[in-house]
């Protein structure tokens, strides 16, 4: 394993928030410019970097800064205020640092060579894996890898073949140079994250780079014994959908706050009834611009919440209940609705200015709209999964 590069000014693990607060400017400069190339920019993926940012849940052991499920949503938040892209990518990474902290220690050596290598995925199974001697071959498309273009590796969802028909949902970890980027990523929100496709015709991949789905959802990961602290014995499944619902409370919050810096001295236009008044005199506005602040922090007030009461859990000999990842994915689905909520308060608000593609309150409600549509955050199934396991029902959809 390569020796970590040195930081001249190493942060401590509470000075990333801060950090991740001085590219806000910067950020939003960016904003129109990464969703007109559908990418977001090598300099601020470098700028993250650089500050440490993606490192917060890597494991110490690896150069990392070992923290824990609220740091990560502190994290996100502040990015989101800045960029909803740079913000979802930063989820994306940080859960993969999770992710691959699950892994053997084989596997860890392999992908944090280098200290600050950033990974990619799509957790859906695409395809089945075939035996091989030492593994097995992969091959498939996988869609909505966000980040694809700046990531050195990637964790692909596969099927391993069991008796008969029967099949096992599985991770690979697959490196840069196993897999074709397929640019088809044409939408009307989150355009900057780049989640193109990924392409493989036939990958080997070793024992050492797979880890079962059961595993990861175990709470007995096969590398979580390697790092101190409870991260690595949080079931993947009910806290997979931190990582999302974060950057989205952040992105309504830069919403609300560029919102207000717009209508603080514009005045109304007024039509043939004339006008003039200047916004943020309103009753309308003013009283749209406080629910939509009430409702972003319950949502953030919401998962924080759940994340710190899911790491006690997972610190105690009891390990995360059913009780409480049920709790986390109705903490991070009702969040999500806030938030949709609240944008859609101030874009009603917004006036004919609105419409234009360089106002950041349409292109905020596009990207978190878009952020919603992630299959983690599906309102319907998941009230329903929360609702029968309120009722004693057993649910039909078990993502938790």
């Amino acid at each position: 394993m390569a020796t970590p590069a040195l930081d001249p000014h190493p942060p401590h693990l509470s000075d990333l928030p801060e950090r991740a607060r001085e590219l806000i400017p910067t950020l939003r400069k960016r904003e129109i410019e990464a969703e007109a190339a559908r990418v977001l920019q090598a300099e601020t993926i470098s700028e993250i970097r650089d500050a440490g940012l993606f490192r917060v849940l890597q494991p110490t052991r690896y150069g990392g800064f070992g923290g824990t499920l609220p740091d990560m949503i502190d994290i996100a938040y502040e990015i989101g205020r800045g960029s909803s892209a740079a913000a979802w990518i930063f989820g994306n990474v940080s859960l993969h640092s999770w992710i691959i902290g699950m892994f053997g220690k084989e596997a860890q050596d392999e992908v944090w060579s280098e200290r600050d290598t950033i990974t990619s995925s799509c957790l859906r199974p695409v395809c089945v894996a075939r035996p091989a001697p030492g593994g097995f071959t992969i091959g498939g498309r996988w869609p909505y890898v966000s980040g694809a273009d700046h990531t050195q590796w990637t964790v692909l969802g596969i099927l391993l073949p069991g008796e008969g028909s029967a099949k096992q949902p599985a991770y690979a970890l697959v490196p840069r140079g196993d897999y074709k980027i397929h640019d088809d990523w044409h939408v009307s929100g989150l355009a900057a994250t780049g989640s193109r496709d990924l392409v493989i015709e036939e990958a080997f991949v070793p024992h050492h780079r797979l880890m079962t789905a059961a595993q990861a959802n175990s709470g007995s990961t096969p590398g979580g014994a390697l790092h101190g602290g409870p991260l690595y014995r949080v079931p993947l499944f009910s806290s997979f959908s931190f990582f999302i619902a974060g950057p989205i409370t952040g992105m309504g919050r830069g919403a609300i706050d560029q919102y207000i810096d717009a209508v603080r001295d514009r005045k109304t236009a007024g039509g043939a009834a004339g006008g003039g008044d200047v916004m943020a005199n309103l009753p309308t506005v003013q009283l749209r611009v406080g629910e939509a602040e009430m409702r972003v922090d319950a949502a953030r007030a919401l998962l924080r919440g759940a994340a710190t009461d899911t790491m006690a859990a997972a610190a105690s000999g009891s390990g995360v209940s059913i009780d409480q990842r049920i709790r986390n994915r109705r903490a991070q689905t009702f969040a999500t609705r806030l938030v949709i909520e609240a944008i859609d308060e101030i874009y009603e608000a917004s006036g004919a200015t609105g419409i234009f593609m360089n106002d950041p309150t349409q292109r905020l409600w596009r990207d978190i709209h878009a952020g919603s549509k992630h299959f983690s955050l599906n309102w319907d199934a998941m009230r329903i999964m929360c609702g029968q396991y309120s009722l004693g029902l057993e649910p039909t959809v078990r993502m938790f």
